[in-house]
């Protein structure tokens, strides 16, 4: 350990990244590695990982027993957020390990609530890569960058003895890194959608098949309600694997329909994930401390083939509502006004679900405005995702008349000034390529043709950053003399959520420069 330890002195945070950054594979490697995995259904988490973990002393045993394992295609880092809050609340010390992040990479490992910070960051990670990278020989396997934060993060947890570690699966489930857990406290399983589909196979059941992956022996799991096919898969998974099935029960039969804490909760989707956080965070109370709980959780019996016992009703606690009152998670349905009268409306939905999801969350909170208000998107989508599929939703509201943006904008996801540290890769781009931008806008000029070419469409354009997106609203916003303002949403990738946020985060730090001087 003091070897260790020593090695990491004058290691600094910048050096950590430029390391960190050197195990990222090429995207044609990866695809052939995870198309490989999909093919042996015998495959489970990398083997590499219980050997680096063995060589940086982490009892597995210890973090798996505590840890709470989510997987899912939607609404599963929300649910870990809101699971993390909830027993933060109830008083205990909380790890929580999610992707992707969106300005800085330390996002990704929180402990308490908090990112880590610089300091902690280069700490571990220097314990973590001299120790791997020491022992490496002909025949050892390097890391991929996504494995190594997944060490990184359990080295953290596993260091600093926090009761309840929270982990979000990054791809799949059954042959991911984070699966190296063995018998975590509780499994949650958030909406499954079609996406990664090259990955994960074609059909909903084969999704389910991947993601309930994460199911082990004796492990308590729960998921979210389901389509037919998918939860058909869930059920018979969590039989064959030995795993205790609930599902959810609604989260206003827990909260109230007056709480405070429900009523925060402005989107259906956020609803769905919050109530698989309270089973999850219920679970864990009752294995660790049944006496905050106030409630049992019996063993479901689960006589129905077709669907799992609905989880008990819990008592609404103080936990649980100020845990949801005061979880944070950037990105899903945020709302920033930028101005007195341009107001973004944030989120990073990226399926074709998603995106209907996302824009009734949207015209939910802007067609209650008593004013007259313009409309606008900002759009990104990331390869290999199909543009169509994202756009479709938006260009039908449009066609039905229930939604009647001004200006499309369709961005890069990057922002003009250089990012504070090179987690962010996109932020170190100098020269601005539009060719994929070019692409999606294609696609859209052919999609609203085909649905409507004589239609009131909206002004299409490629922006080359999030600044220029944003400067053409307000130019949008000044034109616009007859209406109280605009409201945009932003949308389509994590990227590009992230990109606005790290804008928006730089503007406030200016503001707050300018008004000390």
């Amino acid at each position: 350990m003091e070897g260790t330890e020593q090695s990491s002195k004058g290691r600094t945070y910048e050096e950590a990244l430029k390391c960190l950054n050197s195990l990222q594979s090429r995207p044609e490697a990866v695809q052939a590695r995870r198309q490989h995995a999909r093919h042996n259904l015998t495959l489970g988490a990398p083997p590499e990982m219980y050997q680096h973990l063995e060589m940086i002393n982490v009892d597995l045993d210890w973090l798996s027993a505590r840890a709470i394992h989510v997987a899912g295609t939607k609404g599963k880092g929300t649910t870990c957020a809101i699971t993390e809050s909830i027993l933060r609340h109830a008083g205990f010390t909380t790890g929580l390990y999610t992707s992707p992040h969106l300005i800085t990479v330390r996002e990704r490992i929180k402990v308490n609530g908090q990112p880590i910070d610089e300091a902690t960051f280069t700490h571990f990670f220097w314990q973590v890569w001299d120790k791997i990278m020491q022992n490496r020989d002909s025949n050892s396997v390097t890391p991929t960058w996504f494995s190594f934060l997944t060490l990184l993060a359990f080295k953290v947890f596993f260091e600093l003895k926090v009761d309840a570690p929270v982990i979000e699966v990054g791809i799949g489930g059954r042959t991911d890194a984070t699966n190296v857990l063995k018998r975590p406290a509780a499994c949650g399983i958030a909406l499954l959608d079609y996406d990664h589909m090259e990955i994960l196979g074609d059909t909903l059941s084969d999704i389910a098949f991947e993601k309930t992956g994460i199911f082990k022996p004796g492990s308590v799991a729960v998921t979210v309600p389901q389509q037919e096919d998918a939860i058909r898969k869930v059920i018979e998974r969590s039989r064959s694997l030995e795993t205790d099935l609930f599902i959810t029960r609604p989260v206003q039969e827990i909260l109230g329909q007056n709480s405070a804490s429900l009523s925060s909760l402005t989107a259906d989707f956020q609803r769905v994930n919050a109530s698989l956080a309270i089973s999850l965070a219920s679970i864990w109370m009752s294995k660790f401390a049944p006496e905050k709980l106030k409630a049992t959780i019996p063993k479901p019996q689960n006589s129905n083939p077709t669907v799992p016992e609905m989880f008990p009703a819990v008592p609404k606690t103080p936990e649980i509502e100020y845990g949801i009152l005061e979880y944070n998670w950037p990105g899903r349905a945020q709302i920033e006004a930028i101005s007195e009268r341009e107001t973004l409306f944030i989120d990073g939905a990226h399926t074709t679900e998603s995106i209907r999801t996302c824009l009734e969350w949207y015209l939910k909170q802007t067609l209650t405005s008593s004013q007259t208000r313009d409309a606008a998107v900002i759009f990104h989508c990331n390869k290999p995702r199909i543009p169509r599929h994202l756009l479709a939703p938006i260009a039908q509201a449009i066609v039905d008349g229930r939604f009647r943006p001004s200006q499309f904008l369709i961005s890069v996801p990057q922002v003009r000034a250089a990012h504070k540290d090179d987690s962010n890769k996109l932020a170190e781009i100098k020269y601005v390529d539009t060719t994929w931008q070019e692409a999606i806008q294609k696609e859209w000029l052919e999609l609203t043709t085909q649905l409507d070419p004589n239609g009131r469409w909206p002004e299409v354009k490629i922006v080359r950053s999030v600044d220029d997106a944003v400067e053409a609203v307000t130019q949008l916003s000044s034109a616009r003399k007859d209406v109280a303002g605009v409201d945009v949403l932003v949308t389509g990738s994590l990227y590009l959520v992230g990109a606005v946020l790290e804008m928006l985060e730089a503007r406030r730090e200016a503001e707050t420069s300018s008004g000390a001087v």
